[in-house]
């Protein structure tokens, strides 16, 4: 009796990627870039009224804004995996997994070795989950992204009351920290940078968890109502655009008014009537809808740019840099570090604001250079095919790039 054999799934070719993606995220990658440089390496200390209007700049239109665009493309690019899996009668469970299991290697290795900032180890975590979510309907979704930025906020809280687990990388601020990443050699910086990175996930970042699930979700949402075939129509990005920006406008005019018309009332412990309040997800509205509404004006505006064809041509160059997401990134964090900690040039904390941005502009321009060159030669960056390699368990073609000339939407 005959078998018919399950369809393989392979990494999708050059030429069948959405190019319009691929912009987005080089253009998230730019700012991405320059949000990390001036939160980790430099000086906060304003010399002069250009550093002054640059660090107005990175708290009201940089923060956050880049690594949501970047959450809410993931969450698309999941469910376009999932369509194109079952368009061939395939699972793409397993080969998703097999991608966040290795991403999460990448992303753990990355953290405690070369810089504590990383966020791939939170993009694995948090894209296991997301498959929980993969057969939910179009309104099923909506209502479990609403219920993910309510709930998991609490179960975050319960798993944290019950297992003490704030207390388990805990340490008090090492005074040393800013002298060895300004002078000391790696050897010295390894403790700090590790004790760092564990910190962040055992606190700060297991917080920001249920809004960056949720934004996965809203992307998983978005690609299955059709948005990227509404794209195509100018007069609905111009709507959206604009609705995007109405909301950041209003969530700027409300944020502070809502701390004081709900004031704050500590809670006692996990058990405490306070604790299981609304309060915490009311009040923090207003920032995440600043922070979403700008994040989806600035994608809007370059959609309306990059599906005019001249604009495209000129845009391309990001396109490149989006399909080497991965290897950018962690391009990004090998440089910096060398630039500013004690075992490189060790400019760490003598940098301000427009120092950051020209470092920001030149590093960037040559990742450009650099992603075009290689996009014409290759499928897939040098850490992609590492990537792919490990997930589909067999070597990946390197050679036969995308042709010239595709569309920015297919």
């Amino acid at each position: 009796m005959s078998q018919t054999a399950s369809p393989q799934l392979t990494p999708v070719a050059p030429e069948s990627r959405i190019v319009l993606l691929d912009i987005l995220r080089g253009f998230a990658l730019f700012g991405v870039l320059w949000s990390n440089l001036n939160d980790h390496y430099g000086t906060t200390e304003a010399a002069n009224g250009l550093d002054r209007a640059l660090a107005w700049i990175q708290q009201w239109l940089i923060e956050e804004r880049f690594y949501t665009l970047l959450g809410f493309l993931f969450g698309i690019g999941f469910a376009i995996q999932l369509r194109r899996a079952d368009a061939r009668d395939a699972d793409a469970r397993n080969i998703f997994v097999r991608k966040m299991f290795v991403l999460l290697i990448i992303g753990v290795l990355h953290g405690l070795l070369i810089w504590r900032g990383d966020i791939l180890t939170e993009y694995a975590l948090l894209g296991f989950l997301l498959l929980a979510y993969r057969k939910l309907s179009t309104r099923g979704l909506l209502l479990a992204a609403a219920a993910t930025y309510v709930g998991l906020q609490y179960l975050v809280k319960i798993g944290f009351g019950l297992t003490q687990m704030t207390y388990l990388f805990r340490r008090p601020p090492n005074p040393l920290a800013a002298w060895a990443y300004a002078h000391g050699s790696y050897t010295q910086v390894m403790p700090i940078r590790v004790q760092e990175y564990l910190a962040w996930y055992e606190t700060w970042g297991f917080v920001v968890f249920p809004a960056f699930l949720t934004l996965f979700v809203l992307g998983l949402w978005a690609e299955r109502t059709g948005v990227l075939s509404r794209v195509r129509e100018s007069r609905w990005v111009g709507r959206a655009f604009w609705i995007a920006v109405a909301c950041a406008v209003v969530a700027l005019l409300i944020g502070d008014k809502v701390y004081t018309w709900w004031p704050f009332a500590r809670p006692t412990g996990w058990r405490d009537f306070h604790f299981w309040t609304l309060r915490d997800v009311v009040v923090g509205i207003p920032d995440r809808l600043l922070v979403w509404g700008s994040s989806a004006a600035y994608a809007l505006g370059l959609t309306f740019l990059a599906l005019r064809p001249r604009a495209a041509r000129v845009l391309a160059p990001l396109g490149a840099v989006g399909r080497m997401t991965l290897t950018t990134y962690l391009t990004q964090s090998v440089v910096c570090t060398l630039l500013f900690y004690g075992y490189g040039l060790g400019w760490y904390g003598r940098v301000g604001f427009t120092g950051m941005f020209a470092i920001t502009v030149v590093l960037f321009a040559c990742q450009l250079a650099a992603s075009a060159w290689w996009t014409r030669r290759f499928r897939f960056g040098p850490v992609e095919w590492f990537w792919r390699s490990l997930a589909y368990g067999r070597k990946q073609p390197m050679t036969s790039a995308a042709p010239s000339g595709s569309a920015v939407l297919p």
